[in-house]
Formats: C-alpha cells, sequence, structure tokens
C-alpha cells in the first residue's frame, strides 16, 4: 500500500503487484484485503471486475 492508503493510492498499488506477478508467471485470481473503506471503494470495485479478480474480505476483529 502507498503511505497516503487513498483509492487512487490502492489501485496504484494494485496494478502495480498485478503487473510483477505476471511477469513471474502467476495469475491472480483474487485478492484478500481487510474492510478499510479504500478497498470498498466504487473505483478499487470496477476495477477487480474488470480484471476479473474476486475480492475477499478478513473477518472483522472484535473489539475489547
Amino acid at each position: 500500500m502507498k503511505a497516503n492508503e487513498r483509492k487512487e493510492s490502492a489501485v496504484a498499488f494494485l496494478l502495480s503487484a498485478l503487473r510483477y506477478y505476471r511477469r513471474i508467471g502467476v495469475r491472480v485470481q483474487a485478492v484478500m484485503t481487510d474492510n478499510a473503506k479504500v478497498f470498498q471503494s466504487k473505483r478499487f470495485q470496477r476495477v477487480l471486475r474488470q480484471l476479473g479478480i474476486r475480492h475477499e474480505t478478513t473477518p472483522p476483529t472484535p473489539r475489547e
């Protein structure tokens, strides 16, 4: 993730990671994130949908 944790940065990081994995021959089928707003943004979701990548999220952590 980039330093500012904005939706634009999340998408840029995702695309960068996907390029890296493609270069080494790995086909990404799913991405797992927490439930942060940046990963729930319409832009992030749209990119995943356009690329045919499933988005999985971790279960919420109970607060004590």
